[in-house]
C-alpha cells in the first residue's frame, strides 16, 4: 500500500508502550520507525468510537542488509561516489530509494531492508542530469546479509548519436535495458536488471561502457514542457565482448 499520511505522532516509553488520543473513528494504520530497525506498517484496523480498542502489538525486525564495493573496470575502488538502492519488487511499503556515499575503499552499505528485488546502481551526473553508470540486480531474502561488488560486468562498449528531423534537443534521456523477461522467472529478472544503464545526452551523443555481451533495447525520450512536444525512439542492439559498437538512433516527434 502507499505510504500513509501521518496525522498523529507519539513516541514510545522505556517499555515500548505508546498512547494516542483523539483519533477519528475510521480505518487506520500505524507507522513505526526506529533508526536501528526496519520500518513497519500495522493495519489497516478500525478505531472504535470513543477509543477503548485492544492494544496494538508491533514486532520490529532487523531486516536484510546489502554491502559491498564500487569498483572500476580495473578492479580499483571508487571513493566519494553515490550508490543508490531502488526497490523493484518490495515486500513492504517502506521501501523507497536510498542512497549511500562510498568511502575511501569504495565501500557502501544499506541496512534494515524488507525482502524483495532491488536495483543497485552507481549514480552519476552529466550537466546536472542524473544517470546510472552501473547496475546490479539483487534479490534479498528475509534477514539476509549480502556482500557484492558493483563493477562492470564486461568489456563491451556502445556509443552512438541521436538523429531527428531538425535540431536534436539537449537533455535527452537515453536508456539501455536488457529485453523484457517473464515475470515468473526470478533469476532472469535479476540478471536483466544488471544490464540497466541511463544517461542524459546534452549534445546528441551517448556512450555506455563496461557492458556484458548480449542483446539490449536502446531507447531515448525527451518532452518539452513548454510546447508539449515529445521526441522518442528505440532500437534493438547487440553488444560484443571487447568491442565498441556504434549506433544511430532515430527520434520521432509526437
Amino acid at each position: 500500500p502507499p505510504m500513509p499520511d501521518a496525522r498523529f505522532r507519539t513516541r514510545t516509553d522505556e517499555g515500548g508502550w505508546f498512547h494516542m488520543e483523539g483519533l477519528p473513528s475510521e480505518p487506520s494504520f500505524l507507522l513505526v520507525e526506529h533508526p536501528g530497525w526496519m520500518t513497519e506498517l500495522d493495519g489497516p484496523f478500525d478505531v472504535p468510537p470513543g477509543g477503548g480498542g485492544p492494544a496494538r502489538w508491533i514486532e520490529l525486525r532487523a531486516g536484510a542488509a546489502i554491502s559491498g564495493r564500487l569498483l572500476d573496470a580495473e578492479g580499483r575502488p571508487l571513493a566519494g561516489e553515490k550508490v543508490e538502492l531502488v526497490p523493484i519488487e518490495p515486500s513492504s511499503f517502506a521501501s523507497g530509494s536510498r542512497q549511500s556515499g562510498t568511502d575511501a575503499e569504495g565501500r557502501f552499505r544499506f541496512e534494515h531492508l524488507p525482502a524483495g528485488l532491488y536495483l543497485l546502481c552507481h549514480r552519476v551526473e552529466v550537466g546536472g542530469f542524473p544517470g546510472n553508470a552501473l547496475s546490479l540486480g539483487v534479490r534479498l531474502e528475509e534477514g539476509e546479509r549480502r556482500e557484492v561488488d558493483l563493477a562492470p560486468a564486461g568489456s563491451g562498449r556502445l556509443e552512438g548519436i541521436l538523429e531527428a528531423d531538425g535540431e536534436v534537443p539537449a537533455g535527452i534521456s537515453v536508456n539501455l535495458n536488457r529485453p523484457p523477461v517473464a515475470t515468473g522467472d526470478a533469476q532472469a529478472r535479476e540478471r536483466a536488471l544488471s544490464g540497466t544503464r541511463s544517461m542524459y545526452s546534452l549534445d546528441g551523443r551517448f556512450t555506455f561502457s563496461g557492458l556484458e555481451a548480449g542483446d539490449y533495447v536502446l531507447s531515448a525520450m525527451h518532452r518539452d514542457l513548454a510546447t508539449r512536444e515529445t521526441w522518442i525512439g528505440s532500437a534493438k542492439v547487440t553488444v560484443s565482448e571487447g568491442r565498441s559498437n556504434f549506433v544511430r538512433l532515430r527520434l520521432e516527434k509526437r
